[in-house]
């Protein structure tokens, strides 16, 4: 993350703005040191929840069951990288390892819930991670070359054929839309208690929400296009005792190649995932300062237009027998006027940001979960 040089300037902006903005700028140098590979932009994209709305209802009965019927585990711990398929991760305590990624891997059902007693950061004034899984973009099933042109075999009858003409390559296939193909789950981080052994400023974020919508997938890549037949080679000569009855056959020309096919174009970006943060109202205090990504995904990229066909190769001309001679080899096949495809268009659309929303519960409600 880039540092103005006004931040380092520490004793001018103490004399000039106050200790509350010189906190402010501690959480965002912290921010900085603890997570470097988060880039200016991507922190420019961070939801602010500090004036969400806190509703009092608003997970349905069918959540609150699945909560209930599923297991629970006395402590779960989140050191390094951790991941975690479940659709329910329930425990009475989660731990949180200073700098630990928990990683969801479960992208196929309509919800992935945390619920925990007590949430709790061996270091508070460590960030931690939150996120989905990555997915890399697919790309477009690949489409077939197109067909060669015809290619004769010698014959002893006439001059050569020429070679047919190659197919074009077929058209690539359009990307996956992610808002139709792969909608992301709504994320529930539900805890009674928000607990750091080492505490760290209320304004400081804690935990890194990342769950933004996946990337179009890309166009397929157009066909190339057929390779033109080779032409036919001439007929042999025929000769008598004394003279030649008939010389030899000129070659056959070469096809030219086929053009190739178009690319296909990019899908459209997924939509950010839904996110609820539920708790207690010390809970929602904390959770106001988290940092979420779940902006919409990019659109896909586009395919490649395939390559023409290459010609034909000439038939050559017929063998000479005894006195016939004569006849001429045909031409390599013409690519003059052939043109590889067009590469097919970007996607049109970036997801849209997923919704954020705060409900409180009393740290009763919450542990009835556990009962």
């Amino acid at each position: 993350m880039v540092v103005s040089t006004t931040v380092l300037n520490e004793n001018n902006i103490r004399n000039q703005l106050g200790g509350i903005i010189m906190k402010r700028l501690w959480v965002l140098l912290s921010i900085g040191i603890v997570m470097g590979t988060i880039s200016t932009e991507l922190y420019a994209q961070f939801t602010s929840l500090e004036n969400k709305e806190i509703f009092t209802s608003g997970i349905g009965q069918d959540i609150i069951d699945v909560i209930k019927k599923s297991p629970k585990e006395s402590r779960i711990e989140i050191r390094g990288f951790t991941e975690r398929s479940e659709r329910i991760i329930k425990a009475e305590e989660i731990v949180f390892e200073p700098r630990a990624t928990l990683e969801l891997s479960n992208l196929s059902e309509s919800a992935v819930i945390i619920v925990a007693k007590k949430l709790i950061f061996q270091n508070g004034k460590e960030l931690h991670k939150i996120q989905r899984v990555h997915k890399d973009p697919k790309k477009g099933s690949p489409v077939s070359k197109g067909s060669p042109g015809t290619s004769y075999d010698p014959h002893t009858c006439q001059d050569g054929h020429e070679g047919r003409n190659g197919e074009p390559g077929g058209d690539g296939v359009k990307g996956a839309d992610m808002k139709k193909a792969a909608a992301l789950p709504t994320y529930y981080l539900i805890a009674g208690e928000f607990v750091e052994l080492v505490e760290s400023p209320e304004s400081f974020p804690t935990i890194f929400i990342e769950v933004p919508g996946l990337k179009g997938d890309e166009g397929g890549d157009g066909g190339d296009g057929g390779d033109g037949g080779n032409g036919e080679k001439g007929y042999t000569g025929v000769s008598y005792l004394i003279g030649c009855a008939k010389g030899p056959g000129n070659g056959g020309n070469g096809g030219p190649g086929g053009n190739g096919g178009p690319g296909g174009n990019g899908g459209d970006g997924g939509d950010g995932a839904g996110i609820v943060l539920g708790g207690p109202p010390e809970f929602l205090k904390r959770a106001r300062a988290f940092r979420i990504n779940n902006i919409g995904g990019e659109p896909g990229e586009k395919g490649m237009g395939g390559q023409v066909g290459r010609p034909g190769e000439r038939g050559r001309r017929g063998c000479p027998r005894g006195n016939c001679n004569g006849g001429h080899d045909g031409r390599p096949g013409n690519n003059s006027g052939r043109v590889p495809g067009r590469d097919g268009e970007p996607g049109k659309e970036s997801g849209k940001p997923g919704e954020i929303t705060l409900i409180q519960l009393q740290k009763e409600q919450i542990d009835a979960f556990f009962k």
